[in-house]
């Protein structure tokens, strides 16, 4: 009776052993998951463990060698190029950690910086690193140059902005200018300053003159088109974004010999006056509807009779505009 009830129990039908074989199925197959994925985590800590222990090699090295006298900058940089070269990161985070563990343990966290000469105007970013220079200072180094900036002269470091006052004295001694550079930036300069025509020069010339670079001679020879040439050396003073203090270093350099070219003030039109820098748009106005309303003028001194038009005003646009048959003095 017992084993008729035994077997009754054990016997499954259809439905009951297609369940059976499916949890088997999944059973398997979380047990094959879990053993695929052991050696990869193995891998893992193997790869990071070696290139722990590559590092501390590399920094016992990058110690050595900066106890030695003869230290090349482009050293570390080469060891860790070939570190990463045999170690790729996997993902962001392996990689922040490398750089951290490479770049931080050669440059902020050494006790001293580096000694080594170097040439201002090409030293890369890390070797200004290694110098002692932090980060900001080290990346407004190198905007500098790459904004035209120039070292003509080993305290040309001070130029820098944010370089520690202590740690600029420290690199004078450090900083090599080739001779052939130097010999042609004195040359240069004791070639500046000549006397220049402000009505004739063009760019070359204006930039003769020291504080004078492509910027200022455009903007000043731009402002003298509009005028139609410069009437006095103080108009110079006048042009668009050119500081007084410049203006005034090259005022004695400065020289006049040609005349503005002036106008028929009655065959000026609203546009045409509008045109001229010390003109408006009030004042061209006026002119323009007296004009119309009186007839052409017979001398500049007209002009007096206009009402919301100043004598000083009047006196400063006399070089520019005329009479007809009085273009030499704008008097009848």
């Amino acid at each position: 009776m017992h084993k008729q009830e035994l077997y009754d129990f054990l016997k499954f039908n259809k439905t009951e052993w297609i369940l059976l074989l499916c949890l088997a199925s999944i059973n398997a197959g979380i047990l094959i998951l879990r053993h695929a994925q052991r050696p990869i985590i193995v891998l893992k800590e193997r790869s990071t463990d070696s290139v722990d222990s590559s590092l501390l090699e590399l920094q016992d090295e990058l110690n050595l060698t900066h106890r030695s006298s003869s230290f090349s900058p482009s050293i570390a940089t080469s060891k860790r190029r070939s570190l990463h070269a045999k170690f790729p990161a996997k993902n962001t985070e392996n990689k922040l950690q490398f750089h951290r563990r490479t770049t931080r343990g050669t440059m902020s966290r050494q006790s001293t910086p580096l000694v080594f000469q170097f040439d201002p105007n090409r030293i890369s970013y890390d070797s200004l690193r290694m110098l002692g220079l932090s980060g900001y200072t080290a990346n407004n180094w190198v905007k500098y140059r790459n904004s035209g900036g120039k070292f003509y002269d080993p305290s040309d470091v001070f130029k820098i902005y944010g370089i520690d006052s202590s740690l600029a004295k420290d690199l004078l001694s450090l900083i090599v200018l080739p001779a052939s550079k130097k010999h042609s930036i004195h040359k240069n300069q004791s070639s500046r300053n000549t006397s220049v025509n402000i009505n004739l020069a063009d760019q070359n010339e204006w930039q003769s003159i020291k504080g004078i670079g492509p910027y200022y001679s455009r903007k000043i020879i731009q402002y003298r088109k509009k005028l139609r040439g410069f009437s006095s050396i103080a108009q110079v003073r006048e042009t668009p974004n050119l500081p007084d203090s410049v203006f005034l270093k090259i005022k004695p350099y400065l020289h006049l010999k040609q005349s503005p070219k002036p106008i028929d003030i009655n065959e000026a039109g609203f546009i045409d006056l509008l045109k001229h820098p010390y003109f408006n748009t009030k004042q061209s106005k006026l002119i323009t509807r007296y004009k119309k309303q009186h007839g052409p003028f017979n001398s500049m001194n007209d002009l007096h009779k206009i009402k919301g038009l100043d004598s000083e005003w009047i006196h400063k646009i006399r070089p520019y505009f005329y009479v007809k048959d009085n273009a030499i003095t704008g008097l009848k």
